[in-house]
């Protein structure tokens, strides 16, 4: 066989695949869900998972993740809490510490407001 008779070849048997596969999209997913079933299935799959678990350990100390992890956890936590309410929230604890970066102690926070005043 000469290489452009072989190139045309894998051509056809490309184009052939991408009719199937759109013919016959419904047939093909439940057969790969049934074999994703079996304990072969399950296997591979673990095998991909043991081969990304490097890359997802260097991922999640990146920044990046830290704080969309961080940004997360906070919606998540306050939904969970507060409800419909939760935006609410994430405004009060935003205003809660501009404040305590301005009166980083509670003496100085008691200060402000006016608690001290009526003592002396």
């Amino acid at each position: 066989m000469s290489l452009s008779n072989t190139l045309s070849k894998k051509e056809e048997k490309r184009l052939y695949d991408i009719e199937y596969r759109r013919k016959n999209k419904e047939k093909l997913k439940l057969k790969k869900q049934a074999y994703c079933e079996t304990d072969e299935g399950r296997a591979m799959q673990k095998r991909a998972r043991l081969k990304r678990t490097n890359e997802h350990a260097e991922y999640i100390k990146t920044e990046k993740y830290k704080a969309w992890k961080r940004r997360y956890d906070e919606i998540y936590l306050a939904k969970k809490k507060y409800g419909e309410y939760w935006e609410c929230m994430i405004i009060f604890k935003k205003i809660d510490n501009i404040l305590r970066e301005m009166f980083p102690t509670s003496y100085e926070r008691r200060k402000a407001r006016g608690y001290y005043r009526n003592l002396f």
